[in-house]
């Protein structure tokens, strides 16, 4: 994997990092929000998975996780010069609950970069926006959390079903590519990514446009082949669940 090598280099480039933030359950006419503090220099916005992000000041530290093992709390603040944020601030309740996602590449695998791939990325991190910390005419400030970092949180945090899957499978836009159509995976969780394969329910081979994962372990089979180390998020050996 490329991006694993860029890594182990001595000089392996600028890092970037994307941030989404999902509005989904408050916002439905604009669910995603996407943002980052680079810019190709000209100002314009960041381009990468054909998806466009809006260049802000944005600051935030206390990412790493210690050696003891405690859950990081993250500190982002972003520009609040033209209110917008303050307005969101407003009428969706400071955005407490909200989901952050934190992506980093590095600049060559940028639409723009000199060797674009969607793919070549570190793994995605998903915060929650846990409290607003400072609220000014400059900056807005919240803390964020884990997802696994809640109180009263359980483990385990899913019901263990022995049939059926739990990957969030990716979806067909027919508005992507210049209305051409095609996958998105913003939201996926299943690794399966070959958009030359298609399956119905049932299935059966179809188009892209008809593809939709079962979430069996045979679905599974067909996607990444009868003895390959499968991906699924269920678990065939246990009994049924009552």
């Amino acid at each position: 994997m490329p991006l694993n090598e860029d890594v182990q280099n001595f000089s392996p480039g600028a890092i970037v990092t994307l941030y989404e933030l999902d509005l989904t359950k408050v916002d439905p006419v604009n669910p995603i929000l996407r943002f980052t503090a680079s810019t190709d220099g000209a100002g314009a916005p960041i381009i990468f998975d054909s998806k466009s992000y809006a260049p802000i000041p944005v600051q935030s530290e206390g990412w790493e996780y210690s050696s003891v093992g405690q859950i990081p709390r993250p500190l982002i603040r972003i520009s609040n010069v033209t209110n917008v944020v303050s307005s969101a601030l407003l009428e969706f309740d400071d955005l407490i609950g909200i989901e952050l996602r934190r992506i980093r590449t590095f600049e060559t695998y940028l639409d723009g970069g000199d060797t674009p791939d969607p793919t070549q990325k570190f793994e995605d991190e998903l915060w929650l926006i846990d409290r607003k910390t400072i609220q000014n005419s400059v900056f807005v400030e919240w803390e964020l959390a884990s997802p696994m970092d809640q109180q009263g949180k359980k483990l385990p945090g899913r019901q263990i079903l022995k049939t059926s899957c739990t990957h969030v499978y990716r979806t067909f836009d027919p508005a992507a590519n210049g209305g051409a159509g095609g996958f998105t995976y913003t939201r996926a969780t299943c690794p399966f990514s070959d958009d030359n394969v298609a399956f119905t329910r049932a299935g059966d081979s179809t188009t892209p446009s008809n593809d939709v994962c079962g979430k069996r372990l045979v679905d599974c089979k067909l996607r990444f082949g009868e003895f390959a180390v499968l991906p699924i998020e269920a678990f065939p050996a246990t009994g049924d669940v009552r």
